[in-house]
């Protein structure tokens, strides 16, 4: 009488779920010889299965995929085979199943911006006991890393603190079961930056523009007050460069002096940020023309 086939899992390359091991050993005696095994995607049951082989029972029937398994957990099944031949592909979905790989389900991520902390909602797939462990990365790296927060197996919540930077960041979040393959599906996330969140950033960012002497150029900039609180910090960039501060605490009007270049006219973007509100004013921009002299 056949008593089932264990179907352990694991990956076929260090940290690389790019194969499985499906370990074809009965747990008690079993007149099954052979077995059939099959494959299906997790979050999809309605998909046909997909054979991937037959091995002997007290083999191991290794498997490579030509993609990694574990960004989309796949549920494998098998189907036993006696040495009389017999064997009943219609109850394949009733047999012995098994999730590959395990890592936890990953269910919300949410930051508090009062509590400053990223809320989850998670749970392990496993039967093991190893901790549940965060790793994030910014959504423009390329490198995770690892929380210094831990939870137990059996925790089903938890927050962990990602440092605020001075604006809005997302992030990339995903878990891992320590001594079980694989990672949970991942999630996205935005922590607000320290200067601030609610509240309007500064409007009606203009200039007027007057050349003082020769070559020099004052550049007057204006704008309407946002609501906050704060000094303000007016950026700056050259052409198509990137954006850095000009000036920091100071206020409306501000008066910034600029000088041509005898090599061609140059243009000069600026934008105004209150240092406690999250977002800009409008950008200005500004031709400086070509000088016939140059200017120390």
């Amino acid at each position: 009488m056949a008593t089932g086939i264990e179907i352990t899992l694991r990956s076929s390359e260090p940290n690389v779920v790019r194969g499985i091991v499906i370990d074809l050993r009965p747990r008690v005696y079993s007149d099954i010889e052979t077995e059939k095994v099959y494959w299906r995607y997790q979050d999809d049951p309605n998909m046909g299965l997909q054979y991937l082989g037959t091995k002997k029972v007290g083999t191991e029937l290794k498997v490579p995929f030509p993609f990694d398994v574990s960004t989309r957990p796949i549920d494998v099944f098998k189907v036993g085979r006696t040495a009389k031949g017999v064997e009943n592909v219609s109850d394949i979905k009733k047999g012995v199943r098994a999730t590959f790989p395990q890592g936890p389900t990953f269910t919300s991520a949410v930051f508090d911006t009062v509590g400053l902390d990223i809320d989850m909602v998670f749970a392990k797939n496993s039967n093991e006991t190893g901790d549940i462990q965060v790793e994030y990365k910014k959504a423009t790296d390329v490198v995770w890393l690892l929380h210094g927060t831990t939870f137990a197996h059996s925790a089903t919540t938890g927050s962990i603190t990602i440092a605020q930077e001075a604006d809005a960041q997302n992030y990339d979040l995903r878990l891992k079961q320590v001594g079980v393959d694989g990672y949970s599906n991942t999630l996205s996330v935005t922590v607000t930056g320290s200067g601030g969140g609610a509240g309007t950033p500064p409007t009606d960012l203009d200039y007027l523009q007057s050349e003082v002497s020769d070559c020099q150029w004052e550049i007057e900039l204006s704008w309407t007050a946002g609501s906050g609180a704060a000094d303000y910090t007016i950026e700056q960039k050259i052409g198509s460069g990137s954006w850095h501060v000009l000036a920091a605490s100071v206020t409306s009007p501000y008066i910034d002096t600029l000088y041509g270049s005898p090599t061609g006219g140059r243009f000069y973007s600026y934008r105004v940020k209150q240092d406690d509100v999250e977002g800009y004013s409008n950008q200005v921009s500004v031709n400086i023309p070509r000088c016939s002299e140059i200017v120390y």
